[in-house]
């Protein structure tokens, strides 16, 4: 499957990923750290470890990838994470996922209800368009009694009814793109965490999606969005959090922090 909706999980509570019942602030992050490791020996094994439990243990070639990072969002924040190639960016991102649990620290969220977007498709290339929707459907937990309307919506947003009986294989990256993003705003989540792949397709494609992601963050939604483009986050994030070797450098205002750093320019 591919980017599929995160929900809240009781193995993920128990590891420090759990959820705030102050409602007003959807997200706490406090003193959070994650140590990678850069040989590629027994790297499956690591990232089974990843996913079900977190150790101390300090191994070769270990390296602290995020350090003490600390911030909260209230609800309908949009945050923005910058900074350099190598900054911990999208370590940060998995680890608010889930996909990654924390070395140390721990992350609090008031919503469960949460999508992952980033630019890898995992479907099924020789299936059709349509069925592939329909497992995506079925994967998202989606009511039977819904997931026809589910596939004819997205694939309207998305501009490919025309194609809905031909193979994925047949698509090309921008059109899967164009599929991902109108398929998640269907589910109308609590948040969205987009990895660089939020303005995609053609100008007029990119209209649309401008035009769906103000309506949902006008209507209280949130995201936390990496990018490298200074337009896209002036124009949807009111919070910035500037990552530097691990650490933060900078949190705060959008306008305010981005008159202090270069970082985007």
């Amino acid at each position: 499957m591919f980017a599929t909706l995160c929900l809240m999980s009781p193995k993920n509570q128990d590891h420090n990923i759990r959820l705030n019942k102050d409602q007003s602030v959807i997200l706490t992050v406090e003193a959070l750290s994650k140590r990678l490791n850069r040989s590629s020996r027994g790297a499956l094994f690591r990232v089974a470890k990843n996913l079900t439990f977190r150790t101390n243990r300090i191994r070769k070639n270990d390296f602290q990838a995020l350090e003490g990072i600390s911030f909260s969002l209230s609800k309908g924040d949009s945050l923005g994470i910058i900074g350099a190639n190598g900054a911990g960016k999208s370590t940060l991102l998995k680890l608010l996922v889930g996909t990654f649990l924390p070395s140390e620290g721990s992350i609090q969220w008031s919503c469960k209800k949460r999508v992952y977007v980033e630019r890898k498709l995992r479907l099924y290339n020789d299936l059709p368009l349509i069925h592939n929707l329909k497992t995506l459907a079925i994967l998202h937990g989606i009511h039977a009694n819904q997931q026809k309307s589910f596939v004819r919506d997205t694939l309207e947003l998305a501009e490919l009814s025309q194609v809905a009986n031909s193979p994925l294989s047949k698509l090309s990256s921008g059109m899967k793109m164009r599929l991902i993003m109108a398929s998640y705003f269907w589910l109308k989540p609590d948040v969205i965490l987009i990895d660089e792949a939020l303005e995609v397709g053609d100008a007029r494609f990119r209209d649309i999606i401008r035009e769906k992601m103000n309506s949902y963050l006008s209507q209280g939604g949130s995201a936390v969005i990496i990018s490298h483009q200074e337009q896209l986050i002036r124009r949807y994030c009111n919070k910035l959090l500037v990552l530097d070797q691990g650490k933060v450098l900078d949190f705060g205002e959008t306008n305010e922090i981005l008159a202090k750093h270069d970082i985007l320019r």
